[in-house]
């Protein structure tokens, strides 16, 4: 039996999961509506949903990517515009403890730079800078290979810089961030 890992993608709109072996092939890729998934407790309806989905699997490991910012530990959101439900909850160490697998969470844009980088080849040394466009405005920073995560583990959050002036509502809470106009 293949050992595997669980990545996931939650976004406002869709929630996308794939299983990998170590032969790098993907199983059971699935994208749904982010809504048919978390519908009342969002740690217990994603714990459900994870549950079912690997019943038949040998789960070596579950990485998460978020469309928000993590604490420097990457245990929990802690700014999510668009999945707010996502906010403050400890992810990791729930999802961890319910499903007794290894449980890593991360920005969305860093996991995207990640895989650019090793889709393409393109060398870890050096600074490599991505930005990628989509609902919001996402920024991800790789110096010889490592994720830039600074300080507080809010690198590279470029998306919500405000614009002078501006009376443009973003999902953030403030007036004028960039990725709104």
């Amino acid at each position: 039996m293949n050992d595997y890992i669980i990545g996931i993608d939650i976004g406002g709109t869709h929630f996308r999961i794939g299983s990998v072996n170590s032969n790098n092939e993907i199983k059971n890729f699935k994208k749904i509506r982010t809504s048919s998934v978390i519908k009342n407790n969002v740690l217990q309806d994603i714990i459900a949903f994870l549950s079912e989905y690997i019943s038949d699997l040998n789960v070596k490991a579950i990485a998460i990517g978020f469309p928000a910012t993590l604490d420097k530990n990457r245990q929990k959101v802690l700014q999510a515009p668009n999945i707010k439900f996502m906010e403050n909850l400890p992810v990791v160490s729930e999802i961890s403890k319910a499903l007794n697998v290894p449980v890593f969470a991360e920005r969305d844009v860093s996991m995207a730079l990640l895989f650019d980088m090793k889709k393409y080849e393109i060398p870890d040394e050096g600074i490599i800078c991505g930005i990628y466009f989509g609902t919001g405005i996402g920024n991800a920073i790789s110096i010889n290979g490592k994720l830039l995560i600074g300080k507080n583990g809010t690198a590279g959050e470029l998306g919500h810089i405000p614009v002078d002036k501006s009376e443009v509502f973003c999902g953030c809470g403030n007036y004028g961030c960039i990725e709104s106009l």
